[in-house]
């Protein structure tokens, strides 16, 4: 159901036999080959993955967050990872401790956490790559092993 405000459309989401219903692209399926090069596109392609992508796209994505020029994208590729907990994305969520962004490096430690918390089989590699990030000559990725374990694990 579509109400229109004095200044602007609101939408209401409704349920009913045939599920829910939204803005055009509400419900659409992720993306299969990423806007790189188109920063909106991008931020809002890398907001539609929670369900883990096929081996192709996590590829892009893991790209993106070792590579981008922009913050924003890095760190919503981080997020995206973490929101899927994909276990073949500790190696790159572990370099983006040291990212220089605080934004980048704050997601992906919780990246991390969902992937260690979420994938019990990548566990046990998942803490020895922690292990040898806090043992790693670049101060700032040693920093960020230690923020991660200090934040998402000083309860063990």
């Amino acid at each position: 159901t579509l109400y229109r405000g004095p200044r602007d459309p609101t939408f209401i989401t409704t349920l009913a036999p045939g599920g829910p219903t939204g803005p055009p692209g509400w419900n659409a399926s992720p993306p299969t080959k990423l806007a790189a090069n188109n920063l909106p596109r991008l931020l809002d392609q890398l907001d539609r993955f929670w369900d883990l992508a096929p081996e192709p796209v996590l590829r892009q994505i893991r790209n993106v967050l070792l590579t981008s020029d922009q913050p924003l994208a890095r760190e919503a590729a981080a997020r995206a990872l973490g929101h899927m907990a994909d276990p073949g994305s500790m190696e790159p969520l572990i370099t983006a401790l040291g990212d220089s962004s605080k934004m980048v490096q704050s997601t992906a430690a919780w990246a991390l956490r969902m992937v260690l918390s979420r994938r019990q089989e990548a566990a046990p590699r998942g803490r020895a790559l922690l292990a040898a990030a806090l043992r790693s000559p670049d101060a700032r990725r040693r920093w960020g092993a230690t923020r991660l374990f200090n934040q998402h694990f000083k309860y063990l």
